[in-house]
């Protein structure tokens, strides 16, 4: 679970809003294609003009998208350097310290050092995300939160990716070779499988679970709700709250795409699952057609549950409960 300060919270939900909308929305296939995408997000969010994406080719470390043409030059050169933060599997800030005895060419490219987090599918090792600390405060936990989500989204969208390229190929083999049907057809299956967990494992990206004071955790829910995502909404905040003892749920619902009474009703349930175990509800980003079809689904027969318009105005609610 991220532990973020109040300053940074908004920031990061909306940061963490914009990348998990962009992956989910575009059809990327291409390692080239998504390195590039992840790179133009990561440095514009975190203000710097310098980062690259390395990816794990053949056994070697290879730059698959980078800015900035002295550090691009030095990373094709160094790119081994920084294989033990890929097989660690690390996000971490590397001060210059650090940095100069790692890979001594980088650093002098990059004299304030970098923050890193590498791309992972479960234990295979994929590449890199650096991105250069050229401004003094890239220091925050909410900078190594967001590379962190980033990178944790750009790995799923290159896992996904292979298996799509490769479902294609067992496509076009299929019209190829009858003979082998039954075999093809069952890896085909395998491998559609494997794209509609790797899409899962997005949508449950998309509901960041903070801890954003004593006491309090908010979840910003993000793109589609149907029932199947509710009960995924409701299955995270209930072990959430039994992990963290929490005694007041933020659920903020400022990015969900189109309120309506179906979207209403799976808040709804949310609400009376997590009142069932005696935590405060808190409902933001209560826009006013989303309040009609909220009250058109019964949550004013829940009359325990506050209501605002913004999650800051919630935010401070909870707080002032908790003290």
């Amino acid at each position: 679970m991220i532990a973020l300060a109040d300053a940074d919270l908004e920031r990061y939900l909306q940061q963490a809003y914009l990348i998990s909308k962009t992956f989910a929305t575009l059809e990327l296939y291409e390692p080239a294609t998504i390195s590039d995408t992840l790179l133009a997000l990561t440095t514009t969010f975190l203000g710097s003009e310098r980062g690259a994406v390395l990816l794990a080719k053949e056994g070697r470390l290879i730059v698959a998208a980078a800015t900035g043409d002295r550090l691009a030059t030095t990373l094709r050169r160094d790119a081994a350097d920084f294989d033990d933060y890929v097989q660690r599997g690390v996000s971490k800030f590397i001060s210059p310290q650090e940095l100069g005895r790692v890979a001594p060419g980088v650093a002098e490219v990059s004299p304030k050092g970098l923050v890193v987090s590498a791309l992972r599918a479960g234990d295979t090792a994929l590449g890199l995300v650096i991105v250069d600390r050229v401004k003094a405060g890239l220091t925050g936990d909410a900078d190594l939160a967001f590379l962190t989500l980033a990178a944790g989204i750009g790995s799923i969208a290159l896992t996904n990716a292979s298996a799509v390229v490769n479902a294609r190929k067992l496509a076009a083999t299929l019209g190829r070779e009858s003979d082998e049907k039954s075999r093809i057809m069952q890896e085909l299956d395998r491998q559609l499988q494997t794209i509609r967990m790797q899409q899962a494992a997005i949508q449950e990206l998309s509901l960041p679970i903070l801890q954003v004071w004593k006491g309090v955790i908010a979840a910003p829910v993000i793109g589609v709700v149907d029932a199947d995502r509710g009960a995924s909404i409701n299955d995270r905040l209930l072990r959430a709250v039994a992990e963290s003892d929490a005694q007041s749920v933020i659920v903020d619902v400022t990015g969900v795409a189109g309120v309506d009474s179906t979207v209403a009703d799976e808040f709804v349930k949310v609400a009376r699952s997590l009142r069932l175990l005696g935590v405060r509800v808190v409902m933001t980003g209560i826009q006013p057609d989303v309040a009609a079809a909220l009250g058109a689904s019964g949550l004013q027969q829940l009359s325990s549950v506050k209501t605002f318009s913004t999650l800051e105005k919630g935010l401070r609610y909870c707080m002032l409960e908790s003290s």
